[in-house]
């Protein structure tokens, strides 16, 4: 069984933010080196390897902030897949928020991001591109509702991370993924604003779904479950 790691040192390489002190804007009330302090009983060096799991599990790391530690562990070279994988359930969620002359072209884009990811070989580069390339000639008809464009860049940004992983640039690759996941938020947001309900359990119900699929992923990734 696979155990995937980072350090601090790689956290710190990546810009994560929070780690030894807390921005100005920050909404929580301890650093998330003291947090992990606190929950291995001792503090870590900064270039002992800790479990990916470990970091998601602490609650000072938010779904946004799981999703920025694959920065951190993109040197697996899985964990790209991993991140396009994760990118195409989120966008296939808010797929419906989009127009509906747009969905055919979104769903073609998503299902060959998720083809590449399945079977990575010239044949799925190509039709992953193509999809790509069908998506940015449509971007000029832009749709007239926040939450459809949310959805639709979510959608183009999914795509990109597949393309960015084709081209093994994983820090790229695991980026686009993360935008990919804001700009659902930024859907579903839009979504609910539009029809009068509730922002926050959207929003959470989104998260707590990325958190299944993450904690999923990496099960299958690290050998425990099957893909």
């Amino acid at each position: 069984m696979t155990c995937i790691t980072l350090t601090i040192a790689d956290l710190r390489m990546c810009n994560a933010c929070d780690l030894d002190r807390l921005q100005s804007d920050s909404p929580l009330k301890i650093t998330r080196v003291a947090d992990l302090t606190r929950h291995l009983g001792c503090a870590p060096d900064d270039d002992e390897p800790l479990p990916l799991r470990t970091w998601w599990d602490l609650p000072t790391t938010s779904v946004p902030n799981r999703w920025w530690s694959l920065r951190a562990a993109a040197p697996v070279k899985p964990i790209k897949l991993f991140a396009v994988r994760g990118a195409c359930l989120a966008a296939r969620r808010v797929l419906p928020l989009t127009r509906e002359e747009d969905r055919v072209l979104c769903l073609t884009a998503i299902e060959a991001a998720e083809a590449w990811v399945a079977n990575p070989c010239e044949e799925t580069v190509a039709a992953a591109r193509a999809a790509y390339s069908a998506r940015a000639a449509d971007a000029a008809s832009s749709p007239a509702d926040p939450a459809s464009i949310a959805a639709r860049d979510a959608v183009d940004y999914a795509m990109a991370a597949a393309r960015a992983t084709a081209r093994a640039a994983a820090i790229d690759a695991v980026t686009y993924a993360s935008a990919t996941t804001f700009y659902v938020d930024c859907a579903i947001v839009a979504h609910a604003t539009a029809n009068n309900a509730d922002v926050d359990a959207a929003c959470n119900a989104e998260h707590e779904a990325q958190c299944a699929d993450l904690d999923r992923l990496l099960a299958e990734l690290e050998g425990e479950g099957a893909p």
